[in-house]
């Protein structure tokens, strides 16, 4: 492991007192931005796919926290897959040479929770837009 749970106290730490450029802050702030913009090897618009894969994993990752906490207690479909998807983010906090296809795995799950978490708030969604497409232009 390249960095350790301490190497992220110290970087907080870092940068409560304004130590801008602490080595921990320097490392755990690298170390997640590479986390978020896990992608692989694109040549011409890489800023662009980051950009957009940053601001989809985020919401999908606060979902996962949520949905993993919420039924703890009566553990569903949902929650556990939402644990699942956590318990494979966590190594990419601290693992610094993570291949692509392994840190994908984490965010895809995060993913199907999100899309399991959709699916069951709005179950006659998909019926509703099909009729509107299948109606259109009668």
């Amino acid at each position: 492991m390249s960095l350790n749970p301490w190497n992220y106290i110290q970087g907080v730490y870092e940068l409560i007192t304004g130590q801008w450029h602490g080595i921990n802050l320097t490392k755990t702030a690298k170390q997640v931005w590479d986390w978020l913009r896990a992608l692989p090897e694109l040549r011409h618009f890489t800023r662009a796919v980051a950009i957009s894969f940053l601001l989809l994993r985020i919401p999908t990752l606060v979902l996962c926290i949520f949905m993993a906490y919420r039924n703890r207690k009566n553990p569903k479909v949902i929650p556990v897959l939402a644990t699942v998807a956590l318990a494979a983010q966590i190594p990419m906090l601290f693992v610094f040479d993570t291949q692509f296809r392994y840190a994908m795995l984490g965010w895809d799950i995060c993913i199907i929770v999100t899309l399991l978490v959709i699916a069951h708030q709005y179950p006659k969604w998909p019926e509703r837009m099909m009729a509107r497409f299948t109606s259109y232009g009668r």
